[in-house]
This record gives structure tokens, C-alpha cells and sequence, in this order.
């Protein structure tokens, strides 16, 4: 999202069935949904401002949003927060939007707002409003990232730009080796001098996806890794909360 603006924002999503009756549906190969229970899973798709979006919907009722340029795979936008699900209706009292820089002089903008929509199949559309500023979504289940998480999977040599909120750089050029049992080491050069950092990674049970612990640059990032096997990268965002900032990672795979 392609607004440098620092005000509350709303984000309605709605989710628009494509099949039958019944009391419970499910995108193709994705979990079922009921009344009590989110969906679960990647959906993929692009926003109005010409960006491509991930939305990643968890058990427990936590989501990403991911927003990147379509001209490229670094994030421009990172939102999350926590929703509570009840008979079709996902609503979140507060979500929080991180613009990730992307120069190396801008520090990027925390905003904070509510969400509110509702899931009922494979296909969803979703509205950001930013002030008078609206953006819409529309996205698909994605069926190619709906396996059981193995963390083994994960192993190999990477290198990314990474880019954060605070305090505001883009570039800093990391190399990290994921090791079996998902023990990550790596590093980052910042200024010009060699940083090494450390994380530790372990398997989803309810989607194709992993939580990170990562340590790096002085903060603790809580988040998720996730391999895409079409676009061929494997991605990394995580929030260190004390901080306020945003981390992510995006390496070709």
C-alpha cells in the first residue's frame, strides 16, 4: 500500500463463497470452515494499488497480510493482528500496518486500526481504508502452499535483502544457513560491517507454514517462514513487539 501516511486506518474483509449449500464449506484442499473455526491457509491475489498481496489465515485466528510491489518480492507492507471468528463473522479490535522502507533514509510508519469481514470459501475480497485512502484485495486460495510443514524442508544456504520499519534501512544484505531441526545462523552487513544473527524455527500443525524466533540487530522477532513453491522464494516476516518494528526476508530459492 502506496500511501506515506500516519493515521488510523480500517480493513474490512469479506470472503464470497463460490460453492454449494450445507452447513460447511472448504477451499480445495484447505481446512473446513464452521462457525467456530477460521479459515486456514494462503491466499494469494493483488491490490488495487497494483501491489501483490499474501493473506495467511492461522488456527488461532492470527493473520498476515503481505503486500509487495509486482515488479518485485520484497515487502512493501506488512499488517497483523488477531481475529476472533464466530458462524462466519472475523472481526479484530486492533490491527497494526508496517510500512517497510524502500529507501535507505525513510524510516517506515506503525499505524493501528480494526478489521472486521466474513469467510465462507475459496475466493475473498478485502477493503483498507486509510483515512479517505480505500484499497481493495481480491485473492484465491492458494492450493500450491497446503502441505504438512516439515522443517527439514527448509534446509540450504539463503540470501535476501532485508527490509524493516526502523530505523529505516533497505538493503542490508543477509546470508543465513538453515540447518536440520530448523537451528538458523547468519549474517548481515549494515554500514559496512559484518553482524551475525541467529533464529530458531519450528513446524506449523495447522498450515504449510513455520514460526521464527529470529535474533537480529539487537531485537527478538516473533513470526513466520513459509516456502512458495510457484514463485520459488522462501520468506520471512516477524514483528519485535517491544520495538514496534517489523522484519522481512524474502530469498530465491
Amino acid at each position: 500500500m502506496k500511501i506515506n501516511i500516519f493515521v488510523p486506518f480500517l480493513i474490512a474483509l469479506t470472503l464470497c463463497a463460490c460453492g454449494g449449500g450445507g452447513g460447511s464449506s472448504s477451499p480445495s484442499g484447505g481446512s473446513p470452515i464452521n462457525a467456530n473455526t477460521p479459515p486456514v491457509g494462503f491466499y494469494v491475489g493483488t491490490s488495487s494499488d497494483g501491489n501483490d498481496a499474501t493473506v495467511l489465515s492461522l488456527s488461532d485466528g492470527t493473520y498476515w497480510i503481505m503486500e509487495s510491489p509486482a515488479t518485485g518480492i520484497n515487502l512493501d507492507y506488512l499488517l497483523t493482528g488477531t481475529a476472533q471468528y464466530d458462524n462466519g463473522s472475523y472481526n479484530s479490535k486492533l490491527t497494526t500496518d508496517y510500512q517497510l522502507p524502500t529507501t535507505a533514509v525513510t524510516a517506515g510508519s506503525v499505524t493501528s486500526g480494526t478489521m472486521f469481514g466474513n469467510f465462507s470459501g475459496p475466493q475473498f475480497t478485502d477493503q483498507i481504508i486509510i483515512n479517505s485512502n480505500i484499497i481493495n484485495i481480491t485473492a484465491s486460495y492458494d492450493q500450491s502452499i497446503s502441505g504438512s510443514a516439515d522443517v527439514n524442508q527448509l534446509d540450504g544456504t539463503y540470501g535476501c535483502q532485508a527490509t524493516m520499519t526502523s530505523p529505516g534501512t533497505q538493503g542490508n544484505a543477509d546470508t543465513f544457513l538453515i540447518q536440520p531441526g530448523g537451528v538458523l545462523t547468519g549474517q548481515y552487513i549494515y554500514g559496512g560491517i559484518t553482524n551475525d544473527y541467529s533464529g530458531t524455527i519450528t513446524a506449523r500443525n495447522d498450515v504449510d507454514a513455520y514460526n521464527i524466533t529470529l535474533i537480529y540487530g539487537g531485537n527478538v522477532y516473533q513470526g513466520i517462514v513459509y516456502l512458495d513453491p510457484v514463485n520459488k522464494f522462501l520468506r520471512i516476516v516477524g514483528i519485535d513487539q517491544s520495538s514496534k518494528n517489523a522484519y522481512s526476508c524474502t530469498a530465491n530459492t
